[in-house]
Order: structure tokens, then C-alpha cells, then sequence
């Protein structure tokens, strides 16, 4: 009935979904790594207003939030405005060493250091989002762009290499060597984006779904529940 209609459509809804997936993440370091692995998330959603929640794990763990609204455009098209935020660490560390090479009254020589340490980016960014939906709402597909600040959390990096020489004759010689790499940088970003989703089998519990922009690219399989 018309009534009953109505009543589902102002009722909240909530649901989650479990997630393996893969892809790969570049910092504002310019820092590639992967994201591959399993993540669960959920959803709340009034009228369109919809809050979102994700938390993964894998190669890298990962944190999502997301409030919106999708205004319905008519000919299922729609208008999805959101803000969020994301935050993501890689579990494999990045190793850097440097060598460093001296020659000392014909004596020559080697000093090196290793570095180690684990890539990640937070950002929060505001996103619109042109939708397109097919009549049975199997597949939907959008296009928008996104906004925001993002920092890597990877750290500024100076190596320290030190060497005392002490010849049979005259005073020791002291070599240093220092290296400096500047990798805890952040600042504002803009990109397109695209996303897709296409549910699988009659029910439609299971999807692909997929996503990506400027600076990540993620693909998986999703059971909602």
C-alpha cells in the first residue's frame, strides 16, 4: 500500500558488509604501497543522510568515516555530497641505507646506515559525486571530485655517519657524513574520482565494487549483511 511505502522509506536503515579487497595507496611523500586484505564496515542511513564506518586489515590497516547526503536527481541519477576522512599504515616497512665512502692516507673505507619505517597517510577531504544507478539497481556508477588536506605520516628521516681515524702519526681524523630526506609532508589536493559497485546473484548480498583517484586505487568483493 501507498502508506506502508512511505513508512519503509522514513524508516532508518542499517546495515554492514564484510570486504577483501586490494589495492595500492601513494602518500604526499610520494611513497607507493600496497592494501591488501579484509575489512568490515557498516552503515546508517535516514532519508539519504547516510554516516559510514570502515576499519581494515591486511598489508596495511585502514580507518574510514563518511557523512553525506545523495539527493535523488530523477532518472536514476543522484547528487551525493560528503565529507571524510581516512587514515592508513603500511605493515611493511620501507628501508633506506646510505653508504658512505672515504679514502684516508691511501686507506680506503666504507660507513653506511640503515633506516627503517612504515609508510601511512591520514587525509580529510569534502567530495560531491554525480551517481547513476540501472532500473533494477544492480549496477551503479559514479564520477565526482574530491578536495581536501592530506599529510604523510611517514617521518623526516637524517642519517648520522661518524668514523675517527687514528693514523700511527699526527692528530685522529674525525669523518662525518649526514643525509636528510624530507618525508613527513602534507598540504591541500584535488582529484577526480570514479567509483563503481555491481551486485552479484538474485539477492544482490554479494558485489564488486571498486574506486579510485589521483592518489589510490581499490578493487574488491563485498558480502552486505
Amino acid at each position: 500500500m501507498p502508506g506502508e511505502v512511505t513508512e519503509n522509506k522514513a524508516r532508518i536503515q542499517v546495515s554492514g558488509y564484510a570486504q577483501v579487497n586490494g589495492g595500492i595507496t601513494k602518500n604526499p611523500a610520494d611513497e607507493k604501497y600496497a592494501n591488501i586484505g579484509a575489512a568490515l564496515g557498516g552503515e546508517i542511513n535516514y532519508k539519504g543522510t547516510y554516516l559510514k564506518a570502515e576499519a581494515g586489515a591486511g598489508t596495511a590497516l585502514t580507518g574510514k568515516l563518511e557523512l553525506g547526503h545523495e539527493f535523488d536527481l530523477g532518472k536514476n541519477m543522484g547528487l551525493d555530497i560528503s565529507a571524510k576522512a581516512t587514515a592508513n599504515k603500511s605493515l611493511k616497512s620501507n628501508e633506506l641505507i646510505s653508504n658512505f665512502n672515504y679514502n684516508v692516507n691511501g686507506i680506503p673505507g666504507e660507513m653506511s646506515s640503515v633506516t627503517t619505517w612504515h609508510p601511512g597517510e591520514v587525509r580529510v577531504g569534502l567530495q560531491p559525486e554525480l551517481t547513476f544507478k540501472s532500473k533494477n539497481e544492480k549496477f551503479k556508477f559514479g564520477v565526482g571530485v574530491e578536495g581536501g588536506w592530506r599529510k604523510s605520516t611517514s617521518p623526516d628521516i637524517e642519517q648520522n655517519s661518524s668514523l675517527e681515524y687514528k693514523p700511527e702519526t699526527g692528530s685522529p681524523v674525525n669523518l662525518n657524513d649526514t643525509v636528510k630526506y624530507d618525508l613527513n609532508k602534507s598540504g591541500a589536493y584535488i582529484t577526480p574520482t570514479v567509483s563503481a559497485e555491481v551486485k552479484l546473484g538474485k539477492k544482490g548480498d554479494f558485489s564488486l565494487v571498486a574506486n579510485a583517484d589521483m592518489y589510490q586505487g581499490q578493487a574488491g568483493i563485498r558480502y552486505t549483511f
